[in-house]
């Protein structure tokens, strides 16, 4: 995507929350970033762990991450991936 527009930071936001969702973590924030240097979005994640909280940052092609929302094996594929790069946040009753 070469110009981004609000739109598409809304839909990305709405699919990054979404899967999010499906982890069921306890608490978390996030935010969706475009890059300037041309590499992948990047999703930063802070989560609730034992003791306090932790940062990452995850990188995601933006094109992905819209499939994820209404495609199943893109999602899955993905959940899969964010649920080991997150193993370490705390977990709520959903899983």
């Amino acid at each position: 995507m070469a110009q981004i527009t609000t739109r598409d930071l809304a839909q990305t936001k709405e699919a990054v929350a979404g899967l999010l969702e499906q982890l069921g973590l306890s608490a978390y924030l996030f935010e969706v970033e475009p890059r300037s240097d041309g590499a992948p979005w990047q999703v930063r994640i802070d989560c609730q762990v034992s003791g306090g909280w932790q940062s990452l940052s995850l990188p995601i092609d933006v094109d992905r991450l819209l499939q994820s929302a209404t495609e199943g094996p893109t999602r899955d594929r993905t959940l899969s991936e964010w649920r080991t790069a997150l193993h370490g946040c705390a977990r709520g009753k959903q899983e």
